[in-house]
């Protein structure tokens, strides 16, 4: 013992193994079989190499550790026994990434014994119990990181093929744990070097299983829930896979919803989108009028600094790809918010919402192309769906809206069942209803589907005060720009109920005064109109009244009740 003392205490390599070679054939001639668990447990020369193990010389620790791995390999220790000793001396170790290559070593002789001809292999580990070896490590300490993933990278790319094909399942509760801990702020290099392997069944999968786990919702996660789309984004426009982009387009809509949400910067967000769309890919006319809608929603919660690109960016999708009428509508129904209420915060923002509107009034096209199943017929989406519940309401809504659109009696009983849901289910359906609010298709029939959605929609204006400001500018450009006397009939009527909020009031009068005075509509009407008006300002005890509109509103009321009984 005292040469191999000695020569531990060289620093000379050579040295060094040929000392630790000396103490395992040491060990190895004093073991007997049967006499396992009392030769572990009571062997000197056993004892001192496991201590050599956390020896702050990294050549003698990461030497012994590889004493205690040949140990394993030639049938003196048990690999269990061994991995949980190899655990165990983690708190003392001066060198950790001796460990985690021993528990590497370990991991493969325990693959490679649990191997049965024909069955695919299942590893025993997991994220809580047994707890693989490396979720342990990086629990214990968190700077060990790297070691673990150089050393994952290893076993991915060993050149044993035994090996290096069930990598993914030894090492999926690992994978898991470093892309979906909430507790660990991990990086992208996880994704990184899952992204870098071989595209196989097994990596596909398991890389979907990591971006279901990302918690797109939570304010304190979606920046690293982007981080994972991100980087796996940007791997599939670098290979061109269009298949996969098509599929991560809807989620990047969403995540793009969340960050403005919980007050973050959109714009990288809106310039992955732009990246996607600008592939040559055909399949993404399935999903552009999807994408579509989903950004339309980041219109009511957008400040002006970030409108400028979403404007831009949805007017570059409707230019290139084909698209729905309805999704087209959804996003001009939300822009006549900001048209009507024009800045110069926005100016540059609203040249963009012009030119969308253009192209939704020289639209006269109607749908015939069903583009939600091929969207459903995409594995990897199918796998994204349901990881985020809005996006699986918006997908539904089109879904359906694609199988009901040209059949009165479906679309009747769908309405049914829309007009029946609780309001909370509405307000999710809101941006849907609008954009049906801007049908114009020409059959007789469908007339009562736009009255219908009006008035779901009109119904939600007494519940929230944004709703009447989404609602306001769509009710005058219909009043204006319909064609239908009872669609703009039941706009008239609807506008007094939102003078309930005072800042719309003085927009309302205007339409009504400037009805007056074009006699655009019966006199009777507009009496009707002012006194509904008159009621709604009393009910709000008239203080919310501009005084500035206060008058010519008694005095248009006063004349037309003249003009009535005249």
């Amino acid at each position: 013992m005292d040469e191999i003392e000695y020569k531990l205490n060289t620093k000379n390599s050579v040295l060094i193994v040929n000392a630790i070679d000396k103490l395992i054939n040491t060990i190895k001639s004093k073991y007997k079989v049967g006499e396992r668990q009392k030769f572990v447990l009571e062997n000197e020369e056993l004892k001192f190499l496991r201590d050599k193990c956390s020896s702050k010389e990294a050549t003698v620790s990461l030497t012994a550790c590889q004493g205690l791995l040949a140990l394993v390999e030639l049938g003196v220790l048990e690999i269990g026994h061994t991995m949980s000793t190899v655990i165990t001396l983690l708190p003392s170790a001066h060198n950790v990434s001796a460990i985690i290559s021993t528990m590497a070593g370990l991991l493969i002789l325990d693959l490679k014994s649990r191997l049965v001809p024909g069955q695919p292999y299942k590893c025993q580990f997991s994220l809580k119990s047994p707890k693989h070896p490396f979720i342990t490590v990086l629990e214990k300490n968190k700077n060990a990181e790297d070691d673990v993933l150089v050393q994952m990278q290893a076993l991915c790319t060993h050149p044993d093929y035994i090996v290096s094909s069930n990598s993914l399942e030894l090492l999926r509760s690992v994978f898991l744990w470093l892309t979906c801990n909430p507790q660990h702020g991990s990086g992208v290099r996880p994704w990184q070097l899952l992204l870098s392997l071989p595209q196989s069944t097994a990596q596909s999968t398991l890389l979907l299983a990591c971006l279901s786990c990302q918690q797109v919702c939570n304010p304190d996660l979606i920046e690293r829930a982007f981080a994972a789309y991100s980087v796996v984004t940007d791997a599939a426009v670098y290979r061109q896979n269009g298949e996969s982009v098509m599929a991560l387009l809807p989620m990047l809509a969403r995540i793009s919803n969340e960050l403005i949400k919980h007050g973050r910067d959109p714009r990288s967000c809106y310039t992955l989108i732009e990246r996607c769309f600008a592939l040559e890919a055909p399949e993404l006319r399935t999903v552009a009028g999807l994408v579509v809608s989903l950004l339309a929603e980041n219109l009511n919660i957008s400040s002006a600094l970030h409108l400028h690109e979403l404007f831009n960016l949805c007017l570059n999708i409707i230019n290139k790809y084909e698209h729905s009428t309805v999704s087209l509508n959804v996003f001009v129904a939300l822009s006549l918010q900001w048209l009507n209420l024009p800045s110069c915060l926005t100016s540059d923002a609203l040249k963009a919402a012009s030119k969308i509107l253009d192209i939704y009034q020289a639209n006269v096209k109607e749908d015939t192309r069903l583009h939600m199943p091929n969207l459903k017929a995409n594995k990897i989406f199918q796998s994204l769906l349901y990881t985020d519940s809005h996006l699986s309401v918006t997908f539904k809504l089109n879904e359906i809206w694609e199988r009901v659109r040209d059949n009165p009696d479906k679309l009747s009983g769908w309405f049914d069942s829309i007009e029946s849901v609780d309001e909370l289910l509405k307000f999710e359906l809101l941006p849907f209803l609008l954009g049906l609010c801007m049908e114009r298709r020409k059959e007789d029939w469908f007339e009562e589907v736009v009255l219908r959605a009006l008035r779901v929609v009109i119904e939600l204006v007494g519940a929230r005060k944004e709703v009447s400001v989404m609602v306001l500018p769509l009710l005058t450009y219909k009043i204006a720009n319909d064609r239908s006397p009872r669609v703009k009939l039941e706009c008239l009527r609807a506008l007094p109920k939102l003078a309930k909020y005072k800042e719309n009031v003085p927009r309302i009068v205007a339409v009504l005064n400037k009805l007056k005075t074009g006699k655009g509509a019966p006199t009777s009407l507009l009496v009707m109109l002012y006194s509904s008006l008159a009621e709604t300002q009393a009910r709000n005890n008239m203080c919310h009244v501009p005084k500035s509109s206060t008058v010519p509103f008694q005095s248009s009321v006063n004349s037309l009740e003249v003009s009535t009984y005249s």
